[in-house]
């Protein structure tokens, strides 16, 4: 089955006979290009399609779901995390997460390359870029009225270590630390919640589930310790609401807002964040 995924150009991993993260993450790949229930499972119905896939893909020498001998040259490089910002299928990420970047895709329809609308300058500390995917998906919405304050308890979404954590969203809790970044940046946020390396690019939200920053970084914990001698903890950055809505504005884009007057459980935060934060695949 591993070794059918990856001639049909999805990336299952190496054919150990393992059904791990990837695995699952490439059989749902699948599932949803051929209209199957994406539950990363394996059923009668999933080995049918395998074979008329496969049938396919040698008859006409090319790979299933429109994708061709060029594509399955590529691989999978770096991954990031992402947020859908309309309705028109907008999706804010990090800029340094699709920079250089052959083609990018975007989970849960790979295989489907998803178009860059605007991507910020290497040297601009926003940092921010924005796709166009498929419309009609549930959007996040930016916080309203007045900006989030500190100690405010804050939820990060996003896909942090692909393929060696949940293949699912994570999500992470903490509070706003202070309103500035690096050298005093008002551009930015300080939060608390932790974050990895994957995160970058994935929504910050308050308490009643609104958009108030975009992850795009955390401190050099090792760096910092050697320079101080102590070791700093959750000292991570976003770009704050004020500055992404700014580069939406920019674009053109329609983003909704709400207001962020009746606090809802963690729990229903993460629930809704589910809906609309995106994998962000960077290919080569």
């Amino acid at each position: 089955m591993q070794r059918i995924l990856a001639e049909l150009g999805y990336d299952p991993g190496p054919a150990d006979g393992v059904m791990g993260p990837r695995t699952r993450a490439a059989i749902r790949a699948f599932q949803t290009t051929v209209g199957l229930p994406a539950d990363g499972r394996l059923s009668n119905s999933l080995a049918v399609a395998f074979i008329v896939a496969v049938r396919a893909a040698r008859a006409t020498g090319k790979a299933s779901a429109g994708v061709g001998p060029q594509r399955r040259r590529m691989r999978m490089v770096s991954t990031g995390s992402g947020f859908r910002v309309s309705r028109q299928g907008h999706i804010l990420t990090n800029a340094h997460v699709v920079r250089g970047c052959a083609e990018v895709q975007v989970a849960p329809a790979p295989n489907v390359p998803s178009r860059r609308v605007a991507v910020s300058a290497s040297n601009d500390p926003a940092d921010l870029a924005l796709l166009r995917g498929r419309a009609g998906r549930p959007s996040a919405a930016f916080r309203q009225g007045r900006g989030v304050r500190p100690a405010a308890r804050v939820l990060v979404a996003g896909y942090p270590l692909h393929n060696l954590l949940s293949a699912g969203v994570n999500v992470s809790t903490g509070s706003v630390a202070a309103l500035a970044g690096p050298g005093n940046d008002h551009r930015m946020i300080q939060i608390s919640a932790p974050v990895q390396k994957g995160n970058s690019g994935g929504p910050v939200l308050d308490s009643a589930g609104n958009v108030v920053g975009v992850v795009v970084s955390k401190l050099n914990a090792l760096k910092v310790a050697r320079a101080t001698g102590d070791l700093p903890q959750n000292v991570n950055f976003a770009i704050s609401a004020g500055t992404a809505r700014a580069f939406l504005d920019a674009e053109g884009v329609a983003y909704a807002t709400a207001p962020s007057d009746k606090p809802r459980s963690p729990e229903d935060v993460a629930a809704a964040a589910r809906k609309f934060t995106v994998l962000v695949e960077c290919w080569k």
